[in-house]
């Protein structure tokens, strides 16, 4: 699964933009390649395992807006 973090208005998940207030999109802020994620979900907990950020901007200080 490939997806990119996004503002609430920009968000579609049939097209991967996961708005970063989600709860998933709001987890996985600040972690690296190789990291495992979890938050809570209705039915438990979910957990996701980092394979590769392909993009991050704003670590190489590009904050074009």
């Amino acid at each position: 699964m490939v997806f990119t973090l996004v503002s609430p208005s920009n968000a579609n998940v049939s097209q991967g933009r996961i708005s970063l207030l989600a709860p998933v999109g709001a987890s996985v802020v600040g972690y690296r390649s190789g990291d495992v994620v979890e938050w809570p979900v209705p039915g438990g907990l979910k957990r996701l395992k980092i394979e590769e950020v392909l993009c991050q901007p704003e670590a190489a200080g590009d904050l074009d807006e």
